[in-house]
């Protein structure tokens, strides 16, 4: 008899306590905003007392006293298995050993059980660390087979850690409504994500929170009251794990009175809007509210006064009148009249080899070009950059390259600015860099292919010289032997010395455009010969055993520096190339060096350490023979 009094009144406890963990779980009338699409489509989670068939016409939905349009009211078991998700997170601490975590588990199995069939479940425990043990999830095999054993215990209880991997787990299931369930019988210890980060998130996500306490020593309702209040959602209490059982049942059948509405809004942008929802036959009316959208066309423009570095209206503005200055000096040198010299008026009668060129390729360059080239021309980097053009094989004129180089520059400068994008702008100014470059490599490789090619065509020359030559037959049977680009420049030689220039200064002027010192030594011996004849042939045949040895030891040289000189192009290009991505990927990834001071002196000594580091590995590698 005494046993059956004692079940009885456990049963007349639960029977008392568990209303009112249903009350507290949200068991009036209730609406909260729910994922929604692009406004204005508007997604909100009405929760009824009690379970009840509902139709449009028994639903009312107002914003700010006016109606909606294209309401749909949709039941929870009936919105498909992408609508409705919940994460159960348990606590798996050492003071939840014994009872207790078995009476949570089997809290939790009747929960499952419970559930709609579409409705998604995932399991996560939490001790020291959060544990995933099931990612939201409608197989009932899965979530059996969780469920099915208690976890393993430790010390630890991080409540707020295993609350966002919850709300992780139902931000990636791409869930309309979503929910988290955190049971736990102590205090919050040693999360790394604070409680307002939760509630934060929760609340931008459109995602609940409800929480159930169970009493023990070392319990504090606090953080799970705080928590489930920031969160959208509601706090139950256990005097003992044997009433989980009837908190989790009232929280199933709390989710299973819950509907999904979705209607169209006609409030307008950038307003706070208020949401009233009454039902037919249920007393009371449920309110909410949120904010529309921001207008984001014209009216938005002040606003961009207010912004700071690149994106502020200062910077596009000196942005604007350097690109102004770049253009105007361009149209300058190109329109401006020049007064015609010797030159111009003889290649009015005369078709040059470029001319033929030009001509065979389909190329003709206009003549506001030939003038801006005519004008360059005084320059020392640009003759550098022509002559490199010239050997280096590009057919396209210096000057056509120089002008689209500069469109491309001004493009990516003009579209980094239009985005606001950083890192583009600072690309554009790396354009022209990027162009010198690759037109100096061909032409180096170029001056290494005539350095190659020169001991073979010496020892044609010597050979034609003994057969009866003179020096500058003997070359021109070279030129007409060799390949490119020796055959040109050889070609050059004899040209010159047919127009009467000393062949000396021929061989010299070839010598420097290819940065040939051994070609300098046969200009040498070209002047010996003019001056003091004797067996040239002999000459040239020691001036070509010395180039080859030379040669030989030139490309073991580079052969032994090569991995120097790869380590160190990749050591400073690495560095640049990861900013360049990182600030177009993510273009305020750097704001807060830049606009610290000490952010600054760290670029500034960044960039000279990898100058210098550089420049010391090619001043270790470069071996001059």
């Amino acid at each position: 008899m005494r046993c059956r009094a004692a079940g009885f009144a456990a049963a007349v406890i639960v029977a008392l306590l568990v209303p009112a963990a249903a009350q507290a779980a949200g068991a009036d009338l209730a609406i909260s905003q729910a994922k929604s699409g692009r406004f204005p489509a508007r997604s909100f989670v009405l929760t009824l007392p009690e379970r009840k068939a509902l139709t449009v016409g028994e639903v009312a939905i107002t914003e700010n006293g006016g109606d909606v349009s294209d309401l749909h009211v949709t039941p929870g078991g009936a919105a498909g298995p992408r609508s409705f998700a919940t994460v159960l997170a348990i606590d798996a601490s050492q003071s939840m050993r014994g009872q207790a975590i078995d009476d949570a588990m089997a809290a939790a199995r009747a929960f499952a059980a419970r559930r709609n069939a579409d409705q998604q479940l995932g399991v996560v425990f939490f001790s020291h660390a959060p544990t995933i043990a099931l990612a939201p999830t409608s197989d009932p095999t899965k979530i059996d087979s969780v469920l099915a054993r208690a976890p393993a215990l430790s010390r630890g209880t991080r409540i707020f850690d295993a609350t966002s991997s919850a709300l992780q787990l139902l931000a990636r299931s791409g869930v309309a409504v979503g929910s988290v369930i955190v049971l736990s019988d102590g205090a919050d210890v040693g999360s790394q994500v604070s409680e307002r980060a939760v509630t934060s998130a929760a609340s931008r996500t459109h995602l609940r929170v409800f929480t159930v306490g169970l009493r023990s020593p070392s319990f504090t309702a606090s953080s799970l009251r705080t928590l489930a209040a920031g969160a959208g959602g509601a706090y139950a209490e256990a005097a003992s794990s044997k009433q989980l059982g009837g908190i989790f049942d009232a929280l199933g059948r709390r989710f299973g009175n819950e509907y999904l509405v979705t209607y169209r809004s006609t409030a307008p942008l950038g307003s706070k809007v208020t949401v009233n929802a009454t039902v037919a036959g249920v007393r009371g009316a449920a309110t909410t509210t949120y904010t529309t959208p921001p207008f984001s066309g014209i009216a938005d423009a002040p606003a961009a006064t207010t912004t700071h570095g690149w994106a502020s209206t200062t910077a596009a503005l000196i942005v604007c009148l350097i690109a102004a200055a770049l253009l105007g000096t361009g149209a300058f040198l190109l329109l401006r009249p020049r007064r015609r010299t010797l030159s111009d008026r003889i290649s009015g009668f005369v078709i040059d080899d470029s001319w033929n060129h030009e001509l065979e390729h389909g190329h003709h360059t206009p003549a506001m070009l030939l003038s801006a080239e005519r004008s360059l021309a005084h320059s020392r980097l640009w003759s550098a950059f022509a002559e490199d053009v010239e050997i280096s094989g590009t057919e396209a004129p210096p000057v056509r390259i120089a002008l689209a180089t500069l469109t491309a520059t001004l493009c990516v400068l003009a579209l980094g600015v239009g985005l606001g994008n950083v890192g583009l702008s600072v690309i554009a100014f790396f354009v022209p860099v990027a162009v010198w470059f690759a037109v100096h490599v061909r032409a180096e490789r170029q001056r290494r292919a005539f350095d190659s090619q020169l001991a073979d065509n010496l020892q044609v020359i010597a050979s034609a010289m003994r057969a009866g030559h003179s020096f500058v037959g003997a070359m021109s049977v070279a030129a007409d032997d060799a390949q490119e680009p020796a055959k040109s420049e050889f070609r050059r030689i004899v040209s010159d010395d047919q127009l009467g220039i000393p062949l000396d200064a021929a061989i010299s002027t070839v010598a420097d455009r290819m940065h040939s010192p051994e070609l300098e030594y046969v200009g040498l011996v070209a002047t010996l010969q003019r001056e003091t004849g004797g067996n040239t042939a002999e000459v040239i045949d020691r001036v070509t055993e010395t180039i080859r040895e030379r040669a030989d030891l030139r490309r073991l040289v580079r052969t032994l520096t090569a991995q120097g000189r790869f380590g160190g192009g990749v050591v400073s290009v690495l560095p640049v190339a990861l900013i360049a991505f990182i600030l177009v990927s993510r273009p305020h990834y750097f704001d807060e060096v830049l606009h610290h001071p000490i952010g600054r002196v760290m670029i500034v000594a960044s960039v000279m350490m990898i100058v210098f580091g550089w420049t010391a590995i090619r001043k270790i590698v470069d071996i001059k023979v």
